[in-house]
């Protein structure tokens, strides 16, 4: 079934769980689709999604946004959505920098593992020296739960 989020949908189904992973940077706004979700989710429904943040832009056909925790939080909030979870993803800013390359490298596997083992091995000796863990200020993207009041 498609549901073009963006518009006023009247659907008469309710559903315990709705997931929109990768969705929300393919909207121009954020404000009806999540009015949507919400109408089509029963009371205590789910709702569950991803959405990239130091991620390379990646058309579906169109790409507009990046989203950070703060507004993702408010958003949700602002619907009405309790217990609200959101996760970063990634390890900091060295893996952070290889997701952008990833498309590229991908085609090169003994460079691909050796550079990501490598990334990964930086993120862990930074986040001895950082006072702010390096996830939260480098996320490549967020994971988000919220539950209809």
């Amino acid at each position: 079934m498609f549901l073009d989020l963006e518009k006023k949908i009247n659907h008469k189904r309710k559903y315990d769980n709705i997931i929109i992973f990768n969705v929300l940077e393919h909207l121009r706004n954020i404000n009806q689709p999540l009015n949507n979700i919400y109408f089509m989710l029963k009371k205590n429904g789910k709702i569950y999604g991803s959405t990239p943040f130091l991620y390379r832009i990646h058309g579906a056909p169109k790409d507009y946004n990046r989203y950070t925790k703060d507004l993702i939080k408010k958003e949700l909030q602002k619907k009405n959505f309790k217990n609200i979870k959101i996760k970063e993803l990634g390890m900091g800013p060295f893996l952070a920098s290889f997701s952008l390359l990833r498309g590229y490298l991908k085609f090169l596997p003994i460079i691909y593992h050796i550079l990501i083992t490598l990334m990964i091995l930086l993120d862990k000796i930074l986040f001895f020296f950082m006072k702010q863990d390096p996830i939260i200020i480098y996320p490549i993207g967020y994971v988000f739960s919220g539950v209809k009041k």
